[in-house]
C-alpha cells in the first residue's frame, strides 16, 4: 500500500470527488472527498489508505496534493463557479507542521482563489502531536481568510477544554450525539452545553453544523446562528 500511496502521488492517481453541503439557511458548499482505485479499477476506502499514510510520513503531501488539485479545479471553473466554497480535511500532521501555512498560501497565490472560498476541516481528536502549533498553524489560516471548521466534535478527549483554545469558524457536532437528541435527554444536554460554550466564546456567525435532519427539538437548539443542519446530496468526480 506504501509504494501505491508513493505512486498516486507522483503520478496523479488519486482522484477528487465533491460532496454538496445543502444548510438549512440556504449555505451551500462541497466538501472535498479524496478517493484511490485499486488495480482493477475498484476504490479503495479511504479508511484503508489514510491511516497507511499516516505511518509512513505520507499524510501532509497527500494534503497538499489535494489542496493543490482543488485549487487548479477552482481555477479552471472560476467562469461558470465563481464563488463556490470547498472544504478541505486536513490530517494532523499537516496541523501540526510550522511550513504548512506558507505552503498553502503560495498555492492560493499560484491559483489566484480567495482564502475565503477554503474551509479546512479538522477532526476533534487527539492525534495532535504538538496541540501549539496546530493553534498556530490554524490560526494563521484563518489570518490569510480561511475558515476552520472542527469535525465530529465531542468525541475526543477534553473536547471542552480544547474549545477554550481553538478559535473556530464551524463546530461540527458529531453526529452521534445529534442522532438521538429527541429520546436521549444526556445527549441533548452535551449539545446545548457545546452551544452554550460556543456562545460564550461569541462566535459571532459561526456554526456548529449537525450531520441530522431536524426535527422540532433539535431546531429548537441548534437552529439558530451558531448551528444548523445540512443535508449531504451525492458526490461528483471533479478530477
Amino acid at each position: 500500500m506504501m509504494n501505491r500511496l508513493q505512486q498516486a502521488l507522483e503520478h496523479d492517481h488519486f482522484f477528487l470527488m465533491a460532496q454538496p453541503i445543502s444548510g438549512v439557511r440556504g449555505d451551500v458548499y462541497h466538501e472535498i472527498l479524496l478517493r484511490l482505485r485499486d488495480d482493477n479499477g475498484d476504490v479503495i476506502n479511504p479508511d484503508n489508505f489514510l491511516p497507511v499514510a499516516h505511518e509512513f510520513g505520507l499524510s501532509s503531501a497527500i494534503d497538499l496534493w489535494v489542496i493543490e488539485n482543488t485549487l487548479r479545479f477552482m481555477a479552471a471553473s472560476r467562469e461558470y463557479m465563481p464563488a463556490h466554497r470547498f472544504a478541505i480535511n486536513l490530517s494532523p500532521t499537516s496541523v501540526c507542521r510550522a511550513r504548512f501555512p506558507a505552503e498553502v498560501k503560495q498555492l492560493l497565490t499560484q491559483y489566484q482563489v480567495e482564502p475565503w472560498q477554503l474551509v479546512f476541516e479538522v477532526t476533534e481528536s487527539n492525534s495532535l502531536t504538538n496541540a501549539e502549533q496546530a493553534q498556530l498553524t490554524l490560526g494563521q489560516l484563518q489570518q490569510f481568510g480561511c475558515q476552520i471548521a472542527i469535525d465530529d466534535f465531542g468525541t475526543g478527549y477534553a473536547s471542552y477544554a480544547r474549545l477554550k483554545n481553538v478559535d473556530a469558524d464551524i463546530l461540527k457536532i458529531d453526529g452521534s450525539f445529534i442522532r438521538n437528541i429527541v429520546s436521549n435527554s444526556l445527549d441533548y444536554q452535551i449539545v446545548a452545553s457545546i452551544c452554550h460554550l460556543a456562545r460564550m466564546k461569541k462566535y459571532a456567525g459561526r456554526r456548529g453544523v449537525c450531520r441530522e435532519r431536524r426535527n422540532t427539538k433539535r431546531s429548537a437548539l441548534v437552529g439558530d446562528r451558531l448551528s444548523s443542519g445540512i443535508f449531504n446530496w451525492r458526490a461528483a468526480a471533479i478530477i
